[in-house]
C-alpha cells in the first residue's frame, strides 16, 4: 500500500507542476451549487436519453458560477483583522488575522495569493490609529484599531469596524464594534445598490436599508440626528528634560 501510495503522490506532484494545472475559483453560490447537483443527478440516474435534460442545469450553474457576487468585506469573528474590497476590485488585508483565516478568505474570493504577498497589504492608508481602504463606488471602510481614531474616522467612513466599543455618537453609517461582532460572530459585507448585506454565523442574513445617502445600523439607533459631543484632550506629561528652563519653578 504504502508503494502504491508514493507512486499516486509522484503522479500528482507531476501532474501540478504543469502550467496552469491549479486554478482558483470563487466558491459557489447556493443557487450555482444546487443546479450543478440538479445535472449531476439528472445525468447518472436516468438509462435513457433524458440523462442529456441535465444539460439545462449544468449550463445554468456554469453561468452561476462564471459570475458570483463576491462579498465587499470579510471580517473576523473578534476584530483582530478584516480583508476589505479596494476600489481596484481585489482584497486588501487589514489588521492582524491569522494565516489560515485570510487564506480561506482569499479562496473563496478565487484569489491566488497567499496570506504574505505584500500586495496584499496596498491599497490601504494605515498608521497606529487604524486603516481606511478606499472602497468601490467610493465608499471608505476604516479599521479602528484605537481610541483617537473615532473622531475622524465615524465622520468619513461609510463603515467602522473595530475591536473595540465605538462611542454611541459614532456617526458612520454602519459600525461593527466588538458589541457588534460579540452578537454576531465572523461576517461579511456587500454593498448594494439601496443597503448593506451582511452575512453572519449567528444572525444570517441582514439587509440593512439606505435611509437618503447612509443605512440605518442593525442593533443601534440612529446617530446622525443627535448632537456629538465634544472629546476630551488627555493632558500630556512632558518629561522633565523636554520642559524649557526658562520657565518658573
Amino acid at each position: 500500500m504504502g508503494a502504491a501510495v508514493s507512486q499516486v503522490l509522484e503522479v500528482s506532484s507531476w501532474v501540478g507542476g504543469f502550467s496552469g494545472s491549479t486554478v482558483v475559483v470563487p466558491a459557489l453560490s447556493v443557487g450555482a451549487l444546487g443546479l450543478l447537483s440538479l445535472a449531476l443527478l439528472g445525468l447518472t440516474i436516468p438509462a435513457s436519453r433524458l440523462r442529456w435534460l441535465a444539460l439545462v442545469p449544468a449550463g445554468a450553474g456554469l453561468a452561476f458560477a462564471a459570475s458570483p457576487e463576491r462579498y465587499d468585506s470579510y471580517i473576523d469573528r473578534d476584530g483582530a483583522g478584516a480583508a476589505i474590497r479596494n476600489a481596484g476590485g481585489r482584497l486588501t488585508l487589514v489588521g492582524k488575522p491569522s494565516s489560515f483565516v485570510a487564506e480561506q478568505w482569499l479562496r473563496a474570493d478565487g484569489d491566488d495569493r497567499n496570506p504574505e504577498d505584500a500586495s496584499l497589504r496596498q491599497g490601504a492608508r494605515c498608521d497606529r490609529a487604524g486603516c481606511v481602504v478606499a472602497g468601490r463606488a467610493g465608499r471608505p471602510v476604516a479599521f479602528v484599531q484605537d481610541m483617537a481614531a473615532f473622531g475622524e474616522d465615524c465622520r468619513r467612513a461609510r463603515v467602522i469596524v473595530t475591536r473595540l466599543v465605538a462611542p454611541p455618537t459614532c456617526g458612520a453609517a454602519l459600525v461593527l464594534d466588538r458589541e457588534a461582532l460579540l452578537s454576531r460572530g465572523a461576517t461579511t459585507i456587500r454593498f448594494m445598490r439601496d443597503g448593506i448585506e451582511l452575512r453572519s454565523v449567528r444572525k444570517g442574513r441582514e439587509v440593512l436599508a439606505l435611509t437618503g445617502s447612509e443605512p440605518a445600523e442593525a442593533g443601534r439607533p440612529p446617530v446622525r440626528d443627535r448632537p456629538r459631543q465634544a472629546r476630551p484632550v488627555p493632558e500630556q506629561d512632558l518629561p522633565g528634560e523636554e520642559i524649557s528652563s526658562d520657565e518658573p519653578s
